[in-house]
């Protein structure tokens, strides 16, 4: 499928949370997060785009995330991206099972 498709990231194993609702990407140490991004973007053959795990990100995550040559990284906000948003830290507009096809062009109409 990789002639049609892009795999990009979300982590290799720290899409989860520890303890109650906080992403193992903020608990964990910047070295491990670090080695666990570019585990994934080994993996997926040198990725550049990434998903934050539960919408959750710091500075620390984004600089990680600059360091492995990550371009573009979308949060969990709801909203439409805008000329001159931080590349990394970009808005996004869900879309969920059950939309409609009158519902998904409401959501993306400019």
């Amino acid at each position: 499928m990789s002639d049609v498709f892009s795999y990009e990231s979300h982590t290799h194993h720290l899409h989860k949370f520890d303890g109650s609702t906080t992403s193992q990407v903020l608990t964990k140490t910047d070295a491990e997060v670090f080695t666990d991004i570019q585990t994934s973007q080994g993996i997926l053959g040198g990725c550049k785009y990434f998903a934050y795990p539960f919408g959750q990100y710091d500075t620390g995550t984004i600089n990680t995330l600059k360091s492995l040559g990550f371009t573009i990284a979308v949060t969990t906000k709801n909203g439409k991206v805008t000329l001159g948003e931080n590349r990394l830290e970009m808005d996004r507009v869900g879309v969920l099972p059950g939309v409609g096809l009158t519902e998904f062009a409401d959501k993306v109409d400019n």
